[in-house]
Order: C-alpha cells, then structure tokens, then sequence
C-alpha cells in the first residue's frame, strides 16, 4: 500500500490527562521526572488549572483540573516514555518507593518498567534495543 498519508506526522506533540489533584499531579510529574512547567493555564481570578509539562525534545505533557469526566466514555490507557537505561531507571524508581520490574514486551520485545501516577495513570518506561522490533522504525538523526 503506497497512498499518500493525509496527515503528515513527526512524533507525539503531547498527550492530556484530567484530575482531581492537579497540584498532586505536578508535583508527582515534576520531582520523579525532573521535568519543568513550560505554561501553566489560569483562569480569570488568576487560579491554576493546568499546565503543560515538558518530557523531551518536543514532547509534553498537558494536565487540567477536572471534577467532570471524560466525553464520550474516552478512558486514557497509558503513555510511554522512552528512556536510555531500563535498569537504572528502574533503580531510581525503587529507591523512591515504587516497585517496577523490567520485562519485555510479548510480541514486540520492547524493554519496559510501569509504575501507576497519583491518580492511577499507568506509566509505561521504555528503552529501545537490539531484540526489540521498534528499533529499526526509529528515525536517529
């Protein structure tokens, strides 16, 4: 099948959760993953009620304050965070209080470790190798 894609992509731009616990949510975010606030969304009465998160190059993660659920019955799985070293980050994960093991993934041979964020989101931490059959489809510019 050689079509013409109608959408072009270049990566995951981001991926959006809602919360009951947004300032829980940062915290948990920012301190396990050393990442940093890049906008925070505040409302007329100057109150907080979301943020974008920057994960890497040009990766986010976007969080809003939400008692409301989901439209349409849309749940949220999980997302994947590609990291250089499984085992050491599964360490670090240990000596915070979390208890990932590393596998690989059945049918694709991915390097995974998953852990749960404050709210349940599962967290999937991926590391790209040899038997892993992503490999070849990574762009290592």
């Amino acid at each position: 099948m050689n079509m013409k894609p109608v959408v072009e992509i270049v990566g995951l731009s981001h991926f959006c959760l809602i919360t009951k616990r947004l300032d829980e949510m940062i915290d948990f975010y920012v301190q396990l993953m050393g990442v940093q606030i890049v906008h925070e969304f505040r409302n007329s009465k100057r109150e907080r009620y979301g943020v974008f998160i920057k994960l890497g190059k040009r990766t986010f993660l976007e969080i809003f304050n939400s008692l409301k659920p989901l439209r349409n019955g849309g749940r949220f799985r999980h997302f994947s965070v590609e990291v250089a070293n499984i085992e050491s980050t599964t360490n670090k994960l240990k000596s915070v209080g979390y208890k990932p093991k590393i596998e690989r993934g059945r049918t694709d041979g991915l390097l995974q470790c998953w852990i749960d964020d404050p709210d349940g989101n599962q967290i999937e931490f991926i590391q790209y190798d040899s038997e892993c059959v992503l490999t070849r489809f990574l762009d290592l510019e």
